[in-house]
């Protein structure tokens, strides 16, 4: 029930929205924008303008976000006004302040008291919360992501919604057939003809019935354009019933033309009839012979200007068309067919599906939704979860504008930061970095025992972790050398500054492209001229993954390459273009990037594990930590950093049983 309260007291103010900001994830700059949210307008009172000018202004924000998403990716504009108009309307918005109870923080006129609060006043609520963080931000996504911490647009859900949208206008609007319902859609895939005699032409069928509306209410199969053609005489079934004379018109028209291209069935047992049409005029069906693909039956012409009489040549080429009824065991619909609006049509083909098909694993909505609902399951507190949900969501929103094929690898990397399998390579690696010696593993000529089989296989995955590692490393530092390097330096081939650009035949173009181009080209002549190699070097791949992973490094310190999970390979990072992959990683930074950089500083300490004598170094906890608690470490959480510390500092290392 809304509340009467003022806000004079500066401590009330403070302490209610304090509760509300925490709720909306968004601390405001000027409180006096929020308090206005709730300032609800009378109507009566011409003086109390209350919060109906930033709901006015919320409202267009809200239309344009939905628009903006959609636009950018060219939906029809009625599914566009109609999400639009779902996601502003007053029960949409009144059903979130409801379950975020903003009813409570309400300061109604004495008239409103007494009437309650309406649907109306509500909405103007939502409206006005976005339009006070625009005002208070003006950052398109801030007010993104207050929408979607409102749960006023789950992105993931608003997206699938627009896609599915989308298919259905475009399926209403170029076939009739979705238009029918599921029952209508069925018909039978030959015309059904109740011939009492199988020696009857289809004129003296056509008369053995005493309405042709009655006779022959089945619609002929159509073709893949499923062109809506009949038989002569046949009454389109959605359609009124022809009348008699038109019927008569349609007798007398198909008697008229020459029946050379009508034979009767030389099987006196069968109650089928069949039809010779010209090759010309039919497209070639499967018959019981064929051995697989669809049963495509060309229409048959069902008006009196296609009735004309068949050359010779035609008459020489005519295959027999079935009218067998469906039940019949010699239907001409193969096995594993499905029914599409009349259309039969073989499984798994992709213009089959009438609905939206299943998100695919590497969708970039399906990936974070996984990702959402494992660390769900880890069990930190409600507020964590809450970060990471909006983090998450946070992410999704931007991957979702992003165009092209970039979008798994930017989801890759969002959920690779700071996850828990992170935790599984590290350890592998650093276990690896303490084997005496690779021979072992190298020979596999020699007999050995099953646990020393088993041994040598746990040695392998540990070397292949360490050496990944290793990798990026190296990458990393090549990256630089090649890029801080002035020309006639170590390794002559660079020509990757400026400066030692200036002095050559000037290049049209981004200079910065030009740069990135010099590497590439240097970096492969470099490889290939080493003496003793056999294959070129992928300079312009080694490039492109040293800087992104430079680029990572310079965000969140040289630790950050071993808080990297299993889903972002190499093949992942370099997916997305360069500047999508910068402002996620500028979007990371800002939503998560303080507590990133606090676990890379922890975590550059392991790196003198690979700089000194391994064997010497202390244990870290995470080494005799279960692999199965690992996984089960919360993202960016105070135990994935306690997991990274030397075992004597660790005073919980005996108690991670209870995670």
């Amino acid at each position: 029930m809304a509340q009467t309260w003022t806000l004079d007291d500066a401590h009330t103010k403070a302490h209610v929205f304090s509760d509300l900001q925490s709720k909306l994830s968004y601390d405001f700059c000027d409180l006096n924008l929020l308090e206005r949210c709730f300032l609800a307008g009378d109507t009566n009172s011409p003086d109390r303008e209350g919060h109906r000018g930033l709901a006015q202004l919320g409202d267009s924000l809200m239309g344009f976000v939905v628009m903006s998403d959609g636009t950018e990716r060219n939906l029809p504009r009625a599914v566009l006004q109609a999400s639009s108009s779902e996601v502003r309307s007053k029960e949409h918005c009144g059903r979130i302040a409801k379950v975020l109870r903003l009813d409570q923080w309400l300061k109604l006129s004495e008239r409103q008291v007494h009437n309650g609060v309406q649907p109306t006043t509500l909405k103007n609520v939502i409206a006005a919360l976005v339009g006070a963080v625009w005002l208070d931000s003006h950052s398109y996504l801030a007010v993104l992501k207050l929408m979607i911490q409102m749960g006023l647009l789950n992105h993931a859900y608003h997206h699938d919604q627009q896609q599915a949208a989308a298919q259905v206008h475009e399926e209403r609007h170029s076939d009739y057939w979705s238009l029918l319902t599921e029952s209508d859609r069925t018909v039978l895939d030959a015309i059904q003809l109740r011939s009492p005699n199988s020696h009857d032409s289809p004129t003296q069928m056509m008369r053995s019935y005493t309405h042709p509306g009655e006779c022959l209410q089945a619609d002929l199969l159509t073709n893949a354009n499923r062109g809506e053609q009949f038989l002569s005489g046949c009454n389109d079934w959605h359609l009124p019933i022809q009348s008699p004379e038109a019927v008569s018109l349609q007798m007398a028209s198909l008697e008229s033309s020459t029946m050379e291209g009508i034979s009767p069935s030389n099987d006196k047992g069968s109650p089928t009839s069949r039809l010779q049409l010209p090759i010309s005029e039919s497209q070639e069906l499967d018959t019981s012979n064929m051995q697989q693909g669809p049963a495509n039956t060309e229409s048959i012409v069902g008006s009196s200007l296609s009735m004309q009489e068949p050359n010779s040549d035609e008459v020489e080429g005519t295959q027999e068309i079935s009218s067998t009824p469906f039940s019949s065991q010699r239907s001409q619909i193969p096995p594993g067919t499905r029914n599409y609006g009349g259309v039969r049509k073989p499984p798994g083909r992709k213009g089959n599906r009438k609905t939206p098909g299943r998100p695919q694993a590497d969708d970039p909505a399906t990936l974070i939704d996984n990702y959402i609902s494992s660390e769900d399951r880890k069990g930190h507190d409600a507020q964590r979860r809450a970060m990471v949900f909006a983090a998450m969501r946070t992410y999704q929103a931007m991957i979702l504008k992003v165009p092209g094929n970039g979008k798994a690898g930017l989801a890759a990397l969002a959920i690779s930061v700071g996850d828990s399998s992170a935790l599984s390579i590290l350890k592998a690696a650093v276990q690896g970095l303490r084997s005496q010696t690779l021979s072992d593993i190298i020979r596999i000529d020699r007999a050995m025992t099953i646990s020393e089989r088993l041994r040598v296989i746990n040695r392998t995955d540990c070397c292949i972790e360490l050496l990944r590692l290793m990798r990026n490393y190296h990458t990393v530092a090549l990256w630089r050398d090649i890029t801080t390097t002035k020309w006639g330096g170590v390794d002559a081939f660079v020509v990757s500054t400026p400066e030692s650009l200036a002095s050559e035949v000037p290049r049209a173009g981004n200079p910065l492209h030009i740069i990135k181009a010099h590497v590439s080209q240097g970096m492969t002549s470099f490889g290939n001229a080493m003496e003793g190699a056999e294959t070129p070097c992928i300079g312009r791949r080694l490039r492109k993954l040293g800087e992104r992973l430079d680029r990572l490094v310079r965000a969140w310190g040289e630790g950050v390459l071993l808080l990297l999970g299993q889903t972002l390979t190499e093949t992942r990072i370099l997916e997305p273009r360069d500047g999508d992959f910068d402002r996620l990683v500028e979007l990371m930074d800002v939503s998560e990037g303080a507590r990133i950089r606090e676990i890379s500083h922890v975590a550059e300490r392991i790196f003198q594990y690979f700089r000194t004598e391994p064997s010497h170094a202390a244990r870290l906890v995470l080494e005799i930590t279960d692999d199965e608690i690992l996984r089960e470490i919360p993202r960016l959480s105070h135990d994935f950093v306690d997991l990274l510390r030397p075992l004597a500092e660790d005073s919980r290392s005996s108690s991670w049983s209870h995670l």
